[in-house]
């Protein structure tokens, strides 16, 4: 077989394997409301690092401090004193302990500021998603937040499906925990999910 003959045919071949692993690697879309409207992650100019439900399963995100091991630039510090929860982003915190101050990190549940609520023992049962916006967000949120914001975005009812869900945990010491979850559609327009 001749030389040219041979490298035509490797060259051929890298296309075609380059192709169909350039066609398997597609990347999900994640729609996310970091400007308070929904929009494609990928379409967005902030900083953004969104979690879905199912990322927050497989990555085993369950409390605040796990978030840190998931997204750049951010610490948890359960602390009394600290606004936001206890979140950093980029170095950025509030120490102030007034309840007029504004946190550094604003915490948001369904876009609403939970203000100097503490989010130390909060659990992120039943979330849609988690957004964690870094850099200064104004007060598009309702609140200024210099080191920026974590929304946390709970599931809405399923109005077609009546379901539930149960996960029950057991650890050392006795320790136990049962996280349950029910949906109930009540009409076409109303649902109920506790």
């Amino acid at each position: 077989m001749s030389r040219f003959l041979k490298i035509s045919m490797a060259l051929v071949g890298s296309f075609i394997v380059s192709a169909t692993a350039f066609a398997q690697s597609t990347i999900e879309e994640v729609i996310v409301t970091a400007q308070r409207t929904e929009q494609s992650l990928q379409s967005v100019p902030i900083a953004v690092s969104a979690f879905t439900a199912e990322a927050l399963e497989e990555r085993q995100i369950e409390v605040s401090s796990d978030l840190q091991l998931q997204v750049p630039g951010i610490t948890f510090s359960a602390s009394t004193f600290s606004g936001g929860g206890g979140f950093s982003i980029r170095g950025i915190t509030n120490f102030a302990t007034a309840a007029s101050a504004d946190a550094g990190v604003e915490v948001h549940l369904n876009g609403l500021p939970l203000g100097n609520t503490s989010t130390n023992e909060m659990g992120y049962m039943d979330m849609s998603r988690i957004e964690v916006l870094r850099g200064p967000q104004g007060t598009l949120f309702g609140r200024n937040s210099t080191g920026g914001v974590v929304n946390l975005i709970t599931a809405r009812p399923d109005l077609d499906a009546f379901e539930g869900r149960a996960k029950i945990q057991y650890g050392k010491n006795n320790e136990k925990q049962l996280d349950l979850m029910l949906n109930i559609p009540v009409s076409d327009e109303l649902g109920l999910r506790l």
